[in-house]
């Protein structure tokens, strides 16, 4: 597409649609905020095209129940379109109409969007030639999920097009990040490889993190493996056992359901059900969301600095510390034992947070760039429902003036713990370490 899009989370999703339908813009600029004063911002952008003829898809089956669904969400963006162009000349008054019109629309066309990614996999999957609308629209969907780290549907997606011989130029390359990033190792692996050999191999756009993890990988798989069973032998115990606490986030994007390792990280645990259980975390934002990295919230200042009024001792020194791969729910913090109330939620591995323990002395190894001992991460959960939201959590850095807002934790509920007190060991502020400025992971691991 010859436009420049500048969206807000659900509005990358009609993406697919804008490309699939064939239309093009030279001159649109789009963008749409989802904060109290959301608005839209258009250039008046060119005529579509004409969309793709019906026969691009065969008839009957999956392929008429695409069409059916595709046909109705073609309606919804048409009338999205409508809107933008609207907007691009109207009056101020006329403007604040819009919008929540155009919310309304886009929501509607949202809720859509499972169904018909459904429905457009099955008929790709029995299409006799896999080509044409129906390969153009999972295509796009595809790209836009790894943009917005949605590694699963984007893996299974991408699969799909590699299985039934999609050509596409860039797709075993970014198959292969998504396979990486939901641990399917072995077949990462492959896939980077064989982009290597034809030439394809290229790191990921505004993914900087992401990209470093996978020359790492890349490097040396064996370590990305063998955490990896280690973490899978944990995960199953747990599952047999089924009595781990439990705490749901209730955002304005949808609920993330973690599961505490309290066996591993039982203070850290201690701490963050306290605070639930406290309200502490209820109307707090996700002030920091790092594209191909993580999103960061629990403060109650909204810009990194904030806490609970005390500090508590990191759990990622010893021998059975958990380590952090898509998902893990870690403590933020501004050095050692510096943590409080500030968490994060990872969208992609990231081994760079994990502490580093000379396996001889069980002591902290020392930082190659520094020389200090290293300042690992405490994992003390993992989503275990709503990973999709983190898709739709607003990407932003706290430090530029010009961030959109945040998205916010509505309510923090307990769904289930241990029958025990959960009272954490504090360190009080005149016992706490000297402070090393806002509590956030590093991309560096620095």
């Amino acid at each position: 597409m010859g436009c420049v899009w500048r969206m807000g989370k659900m509005g990358l999703a009609a993406v697919a649609c804008w490309a699939a339908l064939g239309w093009t813009t030279n001159a649109g600029r789009f963008a749409l905020s989802w904060g109290t004063e959301a608005g839209i911002e258009a250039a008046e952008p060119e005529k579509p095209t004409a969309p793709p003829a019906a026969s691009a898809v065969p008839s009957g089956g999956a392929q008429a129940d695409f069409q059916k669904i595709f046909g109705e969400w073609k309606g919804l963006l048409e009338e999205l379109r409508r809107m933008v162009e609207e907007y691009s000349i109207a009056e101020p008054a006329r403007r604040a109409e819009i919008v929540p019109l155009y919310r309304q629309q886009l929501q509607k066309s949202e809720a859509l969007l499972p169904r018909l990614v459904e429905a457009a996999e099955k008929a790709y999957q029995q299409a006799p030639q896999p080509e044409g609308q129906l390969q153009d629209f999972l295509l796009a969907y595809f790209y836009e999920r790894v943009a917005q780290d949605d590694y699963e549907i984007a893996y299974r997606i991408g699969s799909l097009l590699l299985r039934r011989g999609c050509k596409d130029r860039r797709l075993t390359n970014m198959t292969a990040y998504a396979a990486f990033c939901v641990h399917e190792y072995d077949e990462a692996w492959q896939l980077f490889q064989k982009a290597k050999q034809n030439g394809t191999f290229r790191p990921l756009d505004r993914k900087d993190v992401l990209n470093a993890t996978v020359e790492e990988f890349l490097r040396n798989p064996d370590p990305f493996r063998q955490a990896w069973q280690r973490e899978m032998q944990f995960r199953q115990t747990e599952q047999q056992a089924d009595d781990l606490p439990r705490v749901r986030l209730r955002t304005n994007r949808g609920d993330l359901v973690l599961e505490l390792f309290e066996d591993q990280a039982p203070n850290t645990v201690a701490n963050f059900i306290s605070l639930v259980e406290r309200g502490f975390y209820n109307g707090l934002t996700f002030h920091r969301v790092i594209e191909g990295f993580m999103a960061q919230g629990g403060c109650p200042k909204g810009d990194g600095t904030g806490g609970p009024g005390y500090q508590i001792a990191c759990e990622c020194y010893q021998s059975n510390r958990r380590q952090h791969f898509r998902g893990v729910l870690s403590m933020a913090h501004a050095g050692r034992d510096t943590g409080g109330s500030q968490f994060f939620i990872t969208f992609v591995p990231t081994p760079h947070l994990d502490s580093r323990i000379d396996p001889q002395t069980g002591q902290p190894e020392p930082d190659p760039q520094t020389g200090r001992p290293s300042v690992g991460h405490t994992v003390f959960g993992r989503v275990i429902e709503g990973i999709e939201v983190l898709a739709k959590l607003q990407r932003r850095s706290p430090t530029n003036p010009d961030a959109p807002p945040a998205d916010k934790i509505l309510k923090a509920v307990v769904l289930r713990k241990r029958p025990h007190p959960y009272m954490p060991k504090k360190i009080e502020p005149d016992e706490k370490p000297e402070e090393a400025g806002s509590s956030a992971p590093s991309a560096d691991g620095r």
